[in-house]
């Protein structure tokens, strides 16, 4: 029986890139407790086994998975770190979760990343493969072998031709394997790649999923397509090449995250006129233009314009009709709280009236 210190082997659970990876248990400990030992294959790559373990000691989170023990002077060296019974979430069966249930589970990996963030610690190589489901409700981020940490310099760890993470998750700005000083943005664009993951069970390369097919909204028809909607308007703020256009840190996607399952619970609309919007009134017909619906039927607009009201500044309104109850949504885009909130359609749209 294979014994590393303390902790024998049970059985094997694969090998990764860098490591054999066992389930070992503590020989001197409570019977049944699981965990898992990775063992360096090449000892040329010891420098990532101590980043993970840098790293480790700095992070101390529900949402981060614990390294209970570790010897890197060993030969060969090796990690031991908890048992998660749920296995890695690219092996999850999702289908049984609702939409808010994955958002939730994703949320709890947000605040794993943001907590690393917090602590100067980028991850660098986030994806399914590398998160950890502890239980069905807590996923925990691990494998930290090529993050950056702030605190200690960089050190190039990859090889010159190696791509720092997964081309379908990395962040444009890491895909040549080196940037002089990772950011947290880095990690925020996984993230959002992660999340179209975990709704879709596909994946894409670069920035695609407004693409219509890869649009989650356009899979879906009427009243199953906002809220999807709702959940364009995060990737928007993680899927972008430009890291500036991205969310700071886990933190924030994690903030952001919580007002669109508010409002998801809420009911509420996009507020993109490109989406289907669903009658508040009749909740079976759909908002259209109203000038659309009224030049179809040959009317003239005219009697309509302000609604007879004279306003100062003579501004837009938005005006949409429901096609099933013929219910008219009002919209003065002036009076937004945020600029530019309305989007899809040029200023001279045929929702808008003046």
């Amino acid at each position: 029986m294979k014994q590393y210190g303390k902790w024998v082997v049970d059985r094997s659970l694969g090998e990764g890139g860098q490591a054999h990876i066992f389930l070992v248990h503590d020989a001197g400990g409570e019977q049944g407790d699981k965990y898992v030992l990775k063992r360096l294959k090449n000892p040329a790559r010891i420098a990532r086994f101590e980043r993970e373990v840098r790293a480790a000691l700095k992070l101390e989170h529900e949402n981060v998975l614990k390294i209970i023990e570790y010897d890197i002077d060993n030969e060969p060296a090796f990690i031991v770190s908890e048992y998660c019974a749920g296995g890695p979430l690219s092996r999850a069966h999702l289908s049984g979760y609702t939409l808010l249930d994955r958002l939730r589970l994703f949320g709890k990996i947000c605040l794993g990343v943001g907590h690393a963030h917090s602590n100067g610690v980028v991850h660098r190589d986030l994806k399914p493969d590398n998160i950890f489901l502890r239980d069905a409700a807590t996923p925990v981020v691990g494998d930290f072998g090529i993050c950056f940490t702030a605190d200690s310099g960089w050190e190039r760890i990859t090889l010159t031709d190696e791509v720092a993470g997964s081309r379908f998750y990395t962040a444009p700005e890491l895909a040549d394997g080196f940037v002089e000083r990772p950011q947290p943005s880095a990690d925020v664009y996984s993230l959002g790649k992660i999340l179209y993951w975990m709704l879709s069970g596909r994946v894409f390369e670069r920035e695609k999923h407004r693409l219509k097919e890869f649009d989650l909204a356009s899979q879906f028809r009427g009243r199953y397509a906002t809220p999807y909607e709702l959940v364009n308007e995060l990737l928007d703020r993680t899927i972008t090449v430009d890291p500036g256009k991205r969310c700071d840190a886990g933190n924030i996607v994690f903030n952001e995250l919580q007002v669109i399952i508010d409002r998801i619970e809420a009911r509420a609309h996009a507020l993109d006129l490109r989406a289907t919007q669903l009658c508040m009134y009749c909740a079976d017909g759909f908002y259209r233009p109203l000038a659309d619906a009224d030049s179809r039927a040959g009317a003239d607009l005219t009697p309509v314009t302000n609604f007879g009201i004279t306003p100062v500044g003579a501004p837009d309104w938005i005006i949409l009709a429901c096609d099933k109850c013929g219910n008219v949504q009002l919209f003065r885009p002036d009076h937004a709280g945020a600029k530019g909130v309305w989007r899809g359609r040029a200023h001279n749209s045929p929702y808008r009236a003046r």
